[in-house]
């Protein structure tokens, strides 16, 4: 298997396949020139690389790490950065990254003025650019060995456009050599002493602890060349608690109970989990010995080669510095500087420098810590004190109500409480049941969308009241509203009623005809028993409602129709659905949302609500000049306990037939016959009157008032059992208690 293949193979392992992406990612930001985005993306993917033990992708990275320095002028580090990259070269046995490394290694060298290792560095590069392309030739990859041909030449044209200086000696070479590194030392520690002097001015009126610390360490990275920085501090135990103090429990401990204040990379992005990226042996020598501490190359050192931090995470040079405080309880911690990409980073030379920052982190953190502390009480104090005016404000106007007025705004609340506790109705729908609370609530909410609803309940419980409610309530009431029970059109005139028709489409039609869906177009359309449209009406129904057009009977253009159908059934939809009669997607397209409305029996304590309405609506109509009747207890009884099939519709027209037959008082004997068969016996309400006693009429407000206290009566009282009696829910005997203003004496 050649280089190319291997490094093209789809691996099996994601945490690869993710350093892999960071890798060109980091490639395609240096290509367009984003050197600080490329540096980030190769770093990730190098440590992608190290931690996956990953040679190959580790090497590849190092090399554009070190292309993206070069392009920063940052050349020691690049350097650095390809000395290491041949050596993860050679382990990953991968001559052409190899000779990458090299070849580019060769043009520092030349910038950095040292011809000579430039010259060898070509010659090592041409050497393994010809074994990569003879182990291209063997695996039969021509594309790859036509790339590394091309890179050779270009090296041997630079190898034989190279001439070694005439009459250089070895020992001039030598001497060359180290005066360069002393001027590089002299111009290193002018850098490093000025770039002290300039973080020491911008210090001078910093007060906020964080942005101290990220200064500090931007400079001693800065003037070291260091690759990554941390500055580790003893906790500020008066600092306010941050998200991070929670996770503390779970941090890995550091020595001498320090704290990761800070921790940045050369390009002042931040490091992840940094706790875990330093050498606890380093940071215990630096804080026992009280003096900067320099490690050239942390792979081969006795005391550290053998570490978990130093083997898992490359360390190479690091230099750590310890942070000391005037006051024995004032801060206390380390700068610590470290190089992955090659040993030597640091110099003995720079160990003053790095306690000249280290000292001068340690003042001026303490100052701004102290700084923050002062602020901190001062807030705390204001806040005291403002607490202390608001708590004095709210004891005088507290001490100046009296137990009167208090009584007077728990009486309001309460009326207000029974007034907002149940709603009475919405649109033409009246109740105050429990059963309805849930059904205005839906209602609430279906009004103002426009998805299709289907409302289901028994014949006679409202079901096209609901419809109206939703349409003339929500915002869609100034469109038209539009009903039609599918049950009362022909089946031959169904399709041209709901969809309409073109002139001789049949016979009959002759002239056009709008359809019920371009009536209700801008506005609702209500389809009542739905099961009853033939199979290919519901499959037109379908496609309107999936197209939101429609085409009429002999018509070939489709006409777009904005229209919120609601669908109505008192039929079970399985059984409509297992015979034929209802198609199951037109179900699940129309059942979007679905109403149930609750038979007139499961919501008994509307009766006396409804009585009054429809006594009230027909009564000018049956008897004019003349107000509504009056309602003895028994006939309230015996509708309360008749069972209503024909549900609410059922009672309108027993008012309706009793108005129209009977005068001023209504009793138990003006009710229908089937009302006395159906009605129960033993409810617990008022029976009627005995011989002789007073039967002046009552009013069904009076009535129900009467029917309340006599079931608590019957129940001595016990709330839970009067509910049973009257067939209510307990939160409704509750609310006619308020109404009604029913007191606990009187049930004694």
């Amino acid at each position: 298997m050649t280089e190319r293949t291997a490094r093209g193979a789809p691996s099996s392992d994601p945490s690869h396949a993710d350093g892999r992406a960071l890798f060109r990612r980091g490639l395609a930001a240096l290509q367009t020139g984003a050197v600080d985005e490329a540096l980030k993306e190769l770093e990730a993917a190098y440590d992608q690389a190290v931690s996956q033990r990953d040679r190959l992708l580790e090497a590849e990275a190092l090399v554009e790490l070190a292309r993206a320095l070069k392009t920063r002028g940052t050349l020691d580090q690049a350097v650095l950065c390809l000395e290491r990259a041949v050596e993860a070269s050679k382990a990953a046995a991968a001559p052409r990254v190899q000779a990458e490394a090299h070849f580019l290694d060769a043009e520092l060298r030349r910038k950095l003025g040292d011809p000579t290792r430039a010259r060898h560095r070509l010659e090592d590069a041409s050497r393994l650019f010809d074994e990569a392309y003879a182990a291209a030739r063997a695996a039969k990859d021509s594309e790859t060995a036509l790339e590394i041909a091309e890179r050779a030449r270009l090296v041997r044209d630079q190898i034989l456009g190279a001439s070694p200086a005439a009459g250089t000696t070895v020992e001039r070479g030598r001497a060359a050599d180290n005066a360069r590194r002393e001027e590089s030392q002299r111009i290193r520690q002018r850098a490093v002493l000025e770039t002290l002097y300039e973080t020491s001015r911008r210090l001078v009126e910093e007060r906020d602890p964080d942005r101290v610390v990220a200064s500090v360490l931007d400079g001693a990275i800065e003037a070291t060349g260091a690759e990554r920085g941390f500055v580790l501090l003893s906790p500020d135990e008066g600092a306010e608690p941050d998200a991070q103090s929670a996770e503390d429990e779970r941090r890995r401990d550091l020595p001498g109970g320090l704290r990761v204040a800070a921790a940045r990379n050369f390009d002042r992005a931040e490091v992840r989990r940094p706790e875990f990226k330093v050498s606890r042996t380093v940071i215990e020598r630096a804080l026992a010995s009280g003096k900067p501490v320099v490690v050239r190359d942390a792979s081969i050192d006795a005391q550290l080669a053998e570490h978990s931090s130093v083997i898992e995470h490359k360390l190479r040079s690091i230099a750590c510095a310890p942070i000391r405080s005037q006051r024995p309880s004032g801060v206390h911690g380390v700068l610590y500087l470290d190089n992955r990409f090659g040993e030597g980073a640091f110099a003995e030379g720079d160990l003053p420098a790095l306690a000249a920052f280290a000292a001068h982190a340690g003042v001026a953190v303490e100052n701004a810590r102290l700084h923050a502390q002062a602020a901190r009480e001062r807030r705390a104090l204001e806040k005291a004190r403002a607490r202390a005016e608001d708590l004095a404000q709210r004891l005088e106007v507290e001490l100046t109500r009296t137990g009167d007025e208090l009584g007077k705004v728990r009486a309001r609340l309460d009326e207000t409480q029974s007034a907002l506790a149940l709603r009475s109705g919405m649109g033409d729908i009246v109740g105050r049941s429990h059963a309805m609370q849930s059904v205005y609530k839906l209602l609430e909410k279906l009004k103002e969308s426009d998805v299709p609803a289907l409302v289901r309940g028994e014949s006679g419980t409202g079901k096209e009241l609901v419809a109206r409610a939703i349409h003339f309530e929500g915002h869609r009431k100034n469109g038209p509203y539009v009903s039609e029970n599918c049950a009362a059109i022909p089946e031959t005139l169904l399709e041209s009623t709901l969809f309409g028709h073109e002139p001789g489409a049949f016979t009959g039609a002759v002239k056009r005809q709008a359809g019920l869906f371009e009536l209700a177009s801008g506005g609702t359309l209500f389809l009542d028993e739905i099961g009853e449209l033939t199979p290919s009406c519901q499959a037109k129904l379908l496609r309107v409602l999936e197209e939101r057009k429609v085409r009429r009977i002999g018509g070939s253009d489709a006409i777009a129709v904005d229209v919120r159908i609601i669908c109505a059934t008192n039929r079970d939809r399985e059984a409509m659905v297992k015979d034929g009669e209802l198609r199951e997607d037109l179900w699940f397209r129309l059942n979007v949302v679905q109403v149930r409305l609750p038979p007139l029996r499961e919501r008994r304590d509307d009766i006396p609500i409804l009585l009054e309405k429809f006594l009230e609506k027909n009564a000018a109509q049956a008897r004019p000049g003349a107000g509504p009747p009056s309602l003895s207890p028994e006939a309230l009884r015996a509708l309360l306990n008749y069972s209503w099939p024909g549900n609410v519709r059922e009672l309108e027209n027993e008012v309706k037939r009793i108005l129209a037959l009977k005068g001023d008082r209504i009793g138990p004997d003006d009710l229908s016959p089937e009302i006395h068969a159906g009605a129960s016996a033993g409810a617990g309400l008022p029976r009627a009157s005995a011989p002789g006693e007073d039967a002046a009429p009552i009013t069904l407000d009076e009535a129900e008032r009467r029917a309340v206290l006599a079931a608590l009566k019957i129940a001595r009282g016990n709330k839970a059992r009067a509910a049973e009696i009257l067939a209510i829910p307990r939160t409704s005997l509750y609310h006619k208690l308020r109404h009604h203003r029913i007191a606990d004496d009187e049930l004694s």
